[in-house]
């Protein structure tokens, strides 16, 4: 009978059109399971490539727990970056990072514009080392090195400033073998401090001022068109 014959070409449509669904369902869910896969493969292969660039780069051991880089907002985070000291210079760390997060303002890039959007900053330990032949431990205080590479890298760009900044600040040491009495370390305790719309160095003045009563000494800073203070005076 015609009726039944259209009853039964209609369910066979629905049967295939419930298995097509269905393989649609789980070919969606294996795309997103890829996805996530290569995300996160990709940052691990960039978390590999940035470790072996840096230990390159400066010489000196790195351990770094993870790089993460969002294509689609132009943001960058590091995870638990530490920095040995080079050979001769002792066994402690250099530098403890904890976060440095970084997210640029692709629209200004498009027009020559260096401006960051937000950059968090987490700095547990900094340790810097002169010794008895005048040499540091830090890679690039010589003009060459990291410096010299983002130097390089924002050449002919101008410097569009950053929206938000937010620093977290441990303790930093100046150790100089050669005059110990000019050796000094500073618990800075600095948690979430937030500064917006820097354009200019003299947006950390009020930070270094506050840093330097509170230590009682000031920070061995040079600004743009000042000789630096000596760190071995104190603030009276």
């Amino acid at each position: 009978m015609p009726g039944s014959s259209s009853r039964g070409h209609t369910v066979v449509k629905r049967i295939w059109l419930r298995r097509l669904a269905w393989v649609a369902a789980v070919v969606a869910g294996l795309l997103v399971v890829v996805t996530i896969g290569v995300v996160l493969s990709l940052d691990s292969i960039l978390t590999r490539a940035v470790r072996l660039s840096l230990e390159r780069t400066l010489g000196v051991g790195v351990r770094l727990d993870r790089v993460e880089l969002g294509l689609r907002d132009g943001s960058y985070r590091i995870h638990n970056l530490v920095l040995s000291n080079p050979p001769g210079f002792g066994p402690g760390p250099m530098l403890s990072l904890p976060e440095l997060y970084v997210r640029a303002d692709l629209s200004a890039a498009t027009s020559n514009v260096f401006r960051l959007s937000e950059v968090r900053l987490h700095l547990a330990e900094l340790r810097v080392i002169r010794d008895q032949k005048g040499r540091t431990n830090v890679p690039g205080l010589d003009g060459q090195g990291p410096e010299k590479m983002t130097r390089d890298l924002l050449r002919g760009m101008e410097f569009g400033g950053i929206d938000r900044l937010q620093l977290t600040l441990g303790r930093v040491g100046m150790i100089d073998e050669s005059d110990p009495r000019r050796s000094v370390q500073w618990d800075l305790a600095i948690t979430n401090y937030t500064l917006t719309n820097v354009t200019h160095w003299s947006a950390f003045l009020p930070l270094a001022f506050e840093l330097a009563l509170r230590n009682q000494r000031p920070l061995p800073i040079s600004l743009p068109g000042m000789a630096p203070v000596p760190s071995d005076v104190p603030l009276r």
